[in-house]
Formats: C-alpha cells, sequence, structure tokens
C-alpha cells in the first residue's frame, strides 16, 4: 500500500481555488497595508511641511533630491571619476571615500560634514504609494532590500505588526501554490516517463524548471532595469533567496549605485510581484518534495506495518469465527 499525500489525492480544481483565494487575500492585504504606510507617511510629511513639528522629532523625507542626486552622479559623475581613477591608478577604497563625500555634499547641497549615519538613514524615503508597496511587498516576502524604509514610529510599529502577521500567512499561500506544482509535475511525468519511478525523478525536474526560470526573468529583469545580465542573475538570486543584501548591483560600463525602477515604475512594481510569488513557489516546490520525502517514507513504513499488523489481526479473528 503507498500513501499518497492529501494535495495528490485532491482535484486540481479544488487546490487552484485554494491557492486562489490565499494570493487575493495576500494581494489585497499587501495594497491595504500598502495605503496605510503611505497615509500615515504623508500626514507625518505634511505635519513637517507644515513646520507642525521640528526635524528633530520627524527626519526630513528627501526621496526627490537623493534620486536626483543619484541621477546625477550615475549619468556625469561617474563616468568621469572612474575614468580619472584608472588613469592614476587610485585604489579602490579611496576611490570610495571620495564618491560617498561628493555624493553627501551634492546631496545635502552645501559644503558640510555630515555623520555618515545620518547621511545613510536619511538618504531614501517613501512619499509615493508604490514605495509603500515595495516596502510591504519586501516585508511580506521577507526579501527586505532596504531601500525603502519606514520613517516615522507609528509606520515602523505597523511594519513590525504586518511582518508578524503577514509573513507566516505568505509562506502559507507558497506552500499551496507549491503543492500545485509537485502534483503537476508527477502527474506529467507518470504520463510522458511511463516506466521511470516518478518520485525520484520530480525532483530533479523541479530543480531544473527553477533553474531556467530564474535565468529566463533575469534576462527580463536585465532588459527592463537597465542591469547587464550578471547584475541582474545577482540581484534574482540575492532576492529569491531572501537574502536581499540591497547592495550596489551595476557593474557595467559605469560604476553606479542601483537599486532599480521598481519604486516608480507601476508596470515592473506588478511584475516584481509575480516574479517573487512564483519563483518562491518554485523553489517551495523543491523543498516540499525533499521534506516531504525523507519524513513521508519514514510514515510510510510505520503506517504499512500497522496496516500490515491489523489486517493479520483480523484474518485471524476472522478464521477462529470459521472454525
Amino acid at each position: 500500500m503507498v500513501i499518497a499525500s492529501d494535495f495528490e489525492t485532491r482535484s486540481y480544481k479544488s487546490l487552484a481555488f485554494r491557492f486562489g483565494r490565499q494570493f487575493l487575500f495576500f494581494v489585497v492585504c499587501l495594497l491595504g497595508a500598502a495605503g496605510i504606510i503611505y497615509a500615515i507617511e504623508r500626514n507625518a510629511f505634511e505635519k513637517y511641511e507644515n513646520n507642525t513639528i521640528n526635524d528633530h522629532n520627524l527626519d526630513a523625507i528627501e526621496t526627490d533630491r537623493a534620486r536626483e542626486t543619484e541621477h546625477f552622479l550615475n549619468t556625469t559623475g561617474f563616468p568621469v571619476i572612474k575614468e580619472f581613477v584608472e588613469e592614476h591608478g587610485i585604489g579602490a577604497e579611496k576611490m570610495k571615500e571620495f564618491v560617498q563625500e561628493l555624493h553627501k555634499r551634492i546631496y545635502y547641497k552645501e559644503n558640510t560634514t555630515v555623520p555618515n549615519h545620518y547621511y545613510y538613514d536619511n538618504l531614501y524615503r517613501q512619499t509615493t504609494y508604490l514605495e509603500s508597496y515595495i516596502l510591504v511587498l519586501s516585508v511580506l516576502t521577507t526579501v527586505g532590500w532596504g531601500h525603502v524604509t519606514p520613517i516615522t514610529i507609528g509606520a515602523k510599529a505597523f511594519v513590525a505588526l504586518i511582518a508578524i502577521i503577514g509573513i507566516p500567512l505568505f509562506f502559507i499561500m507558497i506552500v499551496s501554490g507549491s503543492q500545485i506544482v509537485i502534483r503537476l509535475v508527477k502527474d506529467v511525468l507518470r504520463k510522458c516517463c511511463r516506466g521511470y519511478r516518478v518520485d525520484l525523478i520530480y525532483k530533479p525536474i523541479i530543480c531544473a524548471i527553477l533553474l531556467t526560470y530564474v535565468m529566463l526573468t533575469s534576462a527580463a529583469i536585465a532588459a527592463m532595469e537597465g542591469f547587464d545580465y550578471h547584475a541582474a542573475l545577482w540581484y534574482s538570486l540575492m532576492s529569491l533567496t531572501t537574502v536581499g543584501f540591497g547592495d550596489v548591483i551595476q557593474y557595467g560600463q559605469h560604476i553606479e549605485i542601483k537599486y532599480g525602477k521598481e519604486a516608480r515604475d507601476a508596470g515592473l512594481a506588478v511584475f516584481l510581484l509575480c516574479w517573487l510569488v512564483t519563483g518562491f513557489i518554485l523553489i517551495g516546490a523543491l523543498l516540499l518534495g525533499v521534506i516531504y520525502d525523507n519524513w513521508g517514507d519514514k510514515k510510510t513504513v510505520q503506517f504499512n506495518n500497522i496496516y500490515k499488523a491489523n489486517n493479520d489481526d483480523e484474518l485471524i479473528e476472522n478464521m477462529e469465527e470459521d472454525y
């Protein structure tokens, strides 16, 4: 007797309905939470603009100016700096210090010695709904890129709350999607690879699908974001493994501080949601297959032994009744 897991005995319609319901709930929570954070931050920003609170209680929200500085350095400053550094053989660390100081002074539009922690803490602020959306998405998926962060105490408290509640719900949804993938791959293999043990080959197939997915979507991200392919591949791997460095990921002709356009492009932000969910589902299918096979085989043996023992007892009882 072979034990089939619950999702392997349920209909595709039932599995799809469960996942669809969970995904819809996730999207509603994502959009709603982004709206709440945007409202909290925007309200605080308006109070700051109206001078109803001082900048000691609320740091200035400088997103637009920071992005203008980044754009200027990326398009004008870095090519010149790189050429100068290569010509004079200046070390990478010295160049890094110089670029950081240059970025800082352009950002503040004055010759000032601002502490590094203040500069980096105040560089990127979410002032738009789309940036709040990216913040919530990075929290719920545990990617945590870090280039968009909450500012006010209220926003930070709310982010902590949605992390505690939302992250487990997100991974419940991922497990539901992963079960559909495992079921689908196994059914296809049973039809196409008769004579082979499906339980032995479905995990390598899922792994191959995952690698193909990462490579193809990295090419798409490179085209949409303007990254080099190897930078987009690094971005994909760091995101889908939930490492989420959020580091300098543009290593093309120019040395750039590049965090992507997802916080400024609605279409790209939607793509990012679908890309992350699909990638996590494939990774989840691979992990779930490994976990189920290692745990399920032992449970199968135990159940079969119990089943056999019970049947033997029933057989003896029936024989005693007959005689």
